[in-house]
């Protein structure tokens, strides 16, 4: 056995030799047609592979010493490189219950100078749209502006007299000692309607409100009428 041994290695040292006058590409070439596996057996000092084998055990010198663990371990995929520093979330504070609950009534005193702003702003566009005569397209967005103007001051104006509404309820129920009573929503409905027939009645556009209410009516009356001869038309067919 030991004759074949020597023989072996001598076969592979006189390989070596002859690898060691190869260029380094000619060196690679070789390796990836043998492989890595083939190529180290085949290649490798025998001297060094014992010293590989032995350095792979990690044995220790004291007990009490700490044990030797290998720094050749395989990186995770997911690693943290970095550090991300978490960004401030942004809160709304109209829907955050960290502000505290809506009051309209202290949030109308403390803006009312918004109302004044809208005011100023409202005469503004009045008299640009007197100036403008010329530009038509510039007319119809200064209209289209300040009716909606109208239309949110007429809002508010509905609002407050509810609330005013509903305050002079809770008074009246104070000075006369009875339970709180809580209206409904048809109720105000009902009250909200009564306003404003009133207002209109003091400016003298009740004819021309019912004029419009028909007409709307009319046309839904018509628009039903169509879609039902259709789908009577239909389920003949």
């Amino acid at each position: 056995m030991e004759p074949s041994t020597s023989n072996a290695d001598q076969e592979k040292s006189s390989l070596r030799q002859e690898l060691s006058k190869l260029s380094f590409e000619q060196v690679l070439k070789l390796k990836e047609k043998m492989g890595v596996k083939a190529f180290n057996d085949v290649f490798a000092d025998p001297s060094t592979q014992a010293a590989t084998s032995t350095s792979k055990e990690f044995k220790r010198a004291n007990k009490n010493r700490p044990r030797e663990v290998s720094s050749k371990h395989r990186i995770g995929v997911y690693r943290e490189v970095f550090t991300v520093k978490q960004q401030a979330t942004s809160r709304d504070p109209r829907f955050d219950a960290l502000s505290g609950e809506f009051r309209e009534e202290a949030f109308k005193k403390q803006y009312a100078f918004i109302d004044e702003l809208r005011n100023e702003e409202k005469k503004a566009l009045e008299k640009q749209l007197k100036e403008s005569k010329d530009d038509a397209e510039q007319r119809e967005k200064i209209k289209y502006i300040l009716t909606r103007m109208e239309q949110q001051e007429l809002a508010d104006k509905q609002k407050e007299a509810r609330r005013d509404r509903v305050r002079q309820l809770r008074e009246t129920q104070k000075e006369t000692s009875k339970k709180p009573v809580y209206l409904r929503r048809a109720d105000q409905k009902l009250l909200d309607l009564a306003d404003k027939y009133r207002e209109l009645k003091r400016q003298g556009k009740v004819e021309q409100f019912l004029a419009k209410r028909r007409k709307r009516l009319a046309g839904r009356e018509k628009k039903t009428m169509v879609v039902q001869k259709r789908r009577e038309g239909r389920e003949k067919e």
